[in-house]
């Protein structure tokens, strides 16, 4: 997937702040949901998560970098141990395997 199709992806909020990322996931009220914006560091995303607290019954939003290699061309994880050669291929996956969520 080329980078012009990772922006226009619907998950891709690019000018969206940490605080307004949090307002929109927790008004959706949905475990699970997500979205990737842009960091505070230029050329950086972060992946923001709706999730339900273990401990108590507040949700909470995590934030997540996506950290990139020094590879060229440059690949993307937020966990060492799975690495993408995209961002989207790293949101899939990390969709779609329970042993993968952020």
């Amino acid at each position: 997937m080329t980078h012009d199709l990772f922006l226009a992806s619907r998950w891709y909020n690019k000018n969206i702040s940490r605080d307004k990322a949090e307002k929109l996931l927790l008004d959706t009220g949905k475990e699970g949901a997500f979205l990737v914006r842009d960091s505070r560091t230029p050329g950086t995303y972060t992946v923001s998560v709706f999730t339900k607290a273990i401990i108590s019954e507040n949700p909470c939003i995590k934030h997540y970098h996506i950290k990139e290699t020094n590879d060229n061309p440059k690949r993307f994880y937020v966990a060492e141990k799975y690495v993408f050669d995209s961002i989207p291929l790293l949101i899939k996956y990390h969709q779609y395997n329970g042993g993968g969520k952020f």
